[in-house]
């Protein structure tokens, strides 16, 4: 029991050191944004080993990620940045997210949309 004890609180130390190491993050600008115009999205996520799929109902796309509308970008140095037209005709806020392998899910962000001019 006392060998048990030690190895979860061993791990409890050592775990989100571990879990902290790969800060991921994610930003778009500018916020807001008129209909047509370029949004840039970048960020970092040192654990990625695939390209970085963002996603948003803000734009429009043929590639998709659970039927949202997506684009690939890769990845370097553990960076990641791309300009995707925001075409959505309506006002509001939007979420924009990022996701990668292994994480999945990694950070995402709201944009404000003004719509068309």
């Amino acid at each position: 029991m006392r060998k048990l004890s030690a190895a979860v609180i061993a791990f409890a130390l050592i775990a989100p050191a571990a879990l902290g190491s790969s800060k991921a993050t994610i930003k778009a600008s500018p916020s807001p944004i008129q209909t047509g115009q370029k949004l840039k999205v970048s960020g970092s996520n040192s654990g990625c080993t695939s390209p970085v799929t963002i996603y948003s109902r803000a734009f429009t796309s043929n590639q998709k990620f659970d039927g949202i509308p997506a684009i690939t970008t890769p990845i370097k140095n553990g960076a990641f940045s791309a300009k995707i037209k925001v075409t959505t005709n309506s006002s509001g806020a939007y979420r924009v997210s990022a996701r990668c392998k292994p994480h999945g899910k990694f950070g995402s962000v709201k944009v404000q949309v003004l719509g068309a001019y």
